[in-house]
């Protein structure tokens, strides 16, 4: 009787090539070996910093959680995190389309918390200000991504990923409803929205995990809080990427 093997996936080619290709806007490696900073690999010196204490907020210098590109940061306190070193969006920016990316091992039944996302204020646990284009893991351990459009627009992944595993998620926003917004995780679609953000004003910084989002209704964190686990190759891209190039992002990293 033949029996089925599991095989762990082939790669196809390089992943950080493939991001690469797509021309990202801030690229965020989190291969550091030490130290607060994030290097922007980009070429557009939109770098970032770790917040939180080294040691029991977080680590740096670890293997990259897709193997043989880059490296990683293991966030260990839901108070630590990282924000972009200025508000890197302007209005006329993130106002475009959009995909924003990153790759994240989240801990087995991590509670809910930030991922990603963008806020107009430079202080993460502040209760003023725009935040917008937001993922996040909810109370269930599944992805939601977020935007405001004159109310509060969900995307809910169907299965949870606080499961210790390596996962790669997009969220694609386009220019209007006809595009929408559609979250792909590990390169294949978990939702798809026509709502986009209307929330156009100021600027915005980019943070990584830490963001209070207190007002967002049920399914948030309440607070501030990080969805804990580790994370590299934090990406945003000033197009609303096919889902060709999503599935061509995930299948350089062996996860499709």
């Amino acid at each position: 009787m033949l029996r089925r093997m599991m095989m762990a996936r082939p790669r196809t080619g390089s992943f950080s090539a493939e991001v690469a290709a797509d021309n990202p806007y801030l690229w965020w490696r989190a291969d550091e070996p030490a130290g607060a900073v994030l290097g922007d690999s980009s070429g557009y010196s939109r770098g970032g910093s770790v917040i939180g204490t080294v040691g029991t907020g977080y680590t740096r210098g670890l293997p990259p959680i897709i193997a043989a590109d880059g490296g990683s940061i293991d966030i260990l306190d839901a108070s630590a995190g990282a924000r972009s070193n200025s508000d890197v969006f302007s209005a006329a920016v993130f106002a475009a389309n959009k995909t924003f990316m990153v790759a994240a091992k989240i801990n087995n039944s991590a509670a809910a918390g930030t991922i990603l996302g963008l806020c107009d204020g430079d202080n993460p646990t502040g209760t003023t200000g725009s935040r917008d284009r937001i993922i996040s893991l909810d109370t269930a351990g599944r992805v939601r991504a977020a935007v405001w459009s004159g109310a509060i627009s969900v995307i809910t992944s169907p299965q949870p990923i606080n499961d210790g595993q390596t996962h790669l998620l997009h969220f694609a926003i386009g220019a209007n409803a006809a595009e929408g917004s559609e979250l792909y995780v590990d390169g294949v679609s978990a939702g798809k929205m026509s709502a986009i953000s209307v929330d156009t004003s100021g600027s915005r910084y980019l943070y990584l995990g830490i963001l209070n989002m207190s007002g967002w209704g049920s399914g948030f964190a309440a607070g501030a809080a990080t969805a804990l686990g580790r994370y590299q190759d934090v990406a945003v891209f000033s197009t609303r990427l096919s889902p060709a190039r999503i599935a061509a992002h995930a299948a350089a990293a062996g996860l499709l």
